[in-house]
């Protein structure tokens, strides 16, 4: 028999789908990053990312008025973090979503909307969507200098 030992850092976060929710996902972002000696630059791009993700999801995401949970699983592998967000929301793929052309405009030229999924690729690595079991599964990954 084989034995694996994992030696990373796990951490995760359950909010309900509320906007007011977005400050303890912050608030534990901050606390993790200092704990696992992130950069500020990267604590502040996982807030971001996630802040992002999780807004459009409890904005979006759900037709009826009853409490959800949302979960925010983060696991730091030596150089390598991996956020994995989950929901019971309507089945949305963020990737799906076309890139807002006017991006490179002037903000008097834009159309408002679309930058996010456009913030999310930029401050990750790599993006994953799925839907499991009815339930919408986002993986990010973030290579970090600790």
């Amino acid at each position: 028999m084989i034995y694996v030992e994992f030696i990373g850092m796990k951490e995760s976060i359950i909010i309900r789908n509320q906007i007011e929710e977005l400050e303890k996902i912050s608030n534990r972002i901050d606390v993790i990053a200092e704990e696992w000696n992130l950069k500020p630059k990267d604590a502040l791009n996982i807030n971001l990312v996630i802040e992002e993700l999780v807004t459009n999801t409890i904005s979006y995401g759900y037709t009826d008025t009853h409490v959800h949970e949302i979960s925010v699983d983060l696991v730091l592998d030596k150089k390598q973090l991996s956020i994995r967000i989950e929901d019971d929301a309507n089945e949305f793929n963020p990737l799906n979503v076309q890139a807002n052309e006017t991006i490179g405009l002037s903000l008097n030229e834009r159309v408002i909307g679309g930058l996010g999924i456009h913030l999310v690729k930029n401050l990750t690595d790599q993006v994953n969507y799925e839907r499991i079991q009815n339930r919408n599964v986002i993986t990010l990954i973030k290579n970090v200098d600790n």
